[in-house]
């Protein structure tokens, strides 16, 4: 009969083979520290290979025109995805491009718009929401040229010609007021002198120059309050209903590979290749010394 084998026993092998591999790495664990440290200057260098880009946004305020009424007037220039196709469009790039001084081909797909919504509610929705444009380029100068020259290209091609009637407008009337005003100025003047100076021998004539004086003080009211609401309105229509650029572009530096991510993946990677050596040259078998 056969005698029965023992079972074999697995946790006292595997225990073995853990202490061997923990051995095989404490033995040459100078290869490990020397893996980590190389890895983590590789992966130093390799952030600073990375090219630089340089990023500019210019915000813009969109138009907004109002009715006579005092009501908002929706149109396209008040639309965050017209703006962004007027970006898009090869007449905008075209003149961005003259601007920077630089070909079309280089600046077509740097280019991107984004809506900032300022709060909620639907006067938040309606009035207040501003449209960013970001120029993406490896030279600051020319990011920055690009991103001014697409927020002005907007501000102009969003002002319509009713804007631009109700601008002349205003100032037509403006000017019509202060003419105005000049001539009553100048009777209430003349008016004051005569009453100062002149010796009435007939009361009645004082009292119709008294009359004249005052309706000249009320023409004077009159003409200063609708003056002041045509000003009202001009600087309205020149700050909300024609798009305004908030904020001016400016280029910031943006590196192309993070230098955190780039050092911690260097000193994992080369941690592991350390170990590997260590492992390897820990767990590799004995010659059998030469027979004498």
């Amino acid at each position: 009969m056969s005698a029965v084998r023992p079972p074999a026993d697995l946790g006292g092998e595997r225990e073995i083979d853990l202490r061997r591999w923990r051995e095989a790495v404490l033995n040459n664990r100078w290869f490990v520290v020397a893996g980590l440290v190389i890895g983590l200057i590789i992966g130093g260098l390799y952030s600073l290979s990375g090219g630089s880009d340089y990023t500019a946004t210019v915000t813009i305020q969109p138009a907004q025109p109002f009715s006579p009424t005092g009501g908002a007037v929706l149109n396209y220039s008040s639309s965050p995805l017209a703006i962004q196709l007027i970006v898009d469009s090869p007449a905008s790039l075209a003149n961005a491009a003259k601007v920077a001084h630089m070909p079309v081909s280089q600046l077509a797909g740097h280019v991107s718009t984004a809506s900032i919504s300022t709060g909620a509610g639907p006067v938040a929705t309606r009035g207040t929401v501003l449209v960013s444009i970001t120029v993406s380029l490896p030279q600051a100068q020319r990011a920055q040229s690009a991103a001014d020259a697409f927020g002005l290209y907007v501000k102009n091609a969003t002002e319509s010609l009713y804007v631009r009637q109700s601008l002349a407008t205003y100032a037509k009337l403006s000017t019509q007021y202060a003419e105005r005003l000049a001539i009553v100025n100048v009777q209430i003047s003349s008016y004051e002198q005569t009453l100062k100076t002149a010796t009435f021998a007939d009361p009645i004539d004082k009292l119709v120059l008294v009359s004249e004086l005052s309706d000249a003080v009320e023409r004077q009211g009159n003409l200063q309050t609708e003056q002041i609401t045509n000003q009202q309105d001009f600087t309205l229509a020149e700050n909300i209903e024609v798009a305004q650029i908030i904020t001016p572009a400016k280029a910031t530096k943006v590196t192309s590979r993070s230098r955190r991510d780039s050092v911690i993946f260097g000193g994992v990677i080369g941690l592991i290749i350390g170990l590997l050596v260590a492992l390897g040259l820990g767990l590799r078998p004995n010659r059998p010394a030469p027979a004498r």
